[in-house]
């Protein structure tokens, strides 16, 4: 099963919305034998660096999760996900390409299935 937090129609100016966006999300990040995958894509740090995403990164990594992060070359804070996995999981790779965590993913996934 893949859960996905992103929906197609976020109704941003709802107050009601991002309260049930952030439980929804809390509430499957801790589910248990959950495998957390991040991405940071690249972006304009004008518009967006993912301060949400930053801080759930900081959860999971608080929680001791099992996780696979990646971080576009571009994304303006990918050093900062760096820092934090050496300091919080020192040898595990921050990835490069979508397609690398997502490998990582499938392959940690059938480890544990078999």
């Amino acid at each position: 099963i893949v859960l996905n937090p992103n929906r197609v129609n976020f109704p941003i100016h709802d107050p009601d919305a991002g309260w049930d966006q952030v439980r929804w999300e809390q509430h499957h990040l801790h589910l248990p034998g959950v495998v957390t995958s991040m991405w940071f894509p690249a972006s304009d740090p004008a518009v967006t660096t993912q301060p949400i995403a930053q801080f759930e990164l900081g959860q999971a990594l608080g929680a001791r999760r099992h996780l696979v992060v990646g971080a576009d070359p571009s994304y303006p804070r990918r050093r900062d996900v760096e820092l934090m996995m050496r300091y919080n999981r020192p040898g595990q790779m921050v990835w490069s390409t979508l397609d690398q965590v997502l490998d990582t993913v499938v392959a940690g996934v059938e480890a544990v299935t078999r």
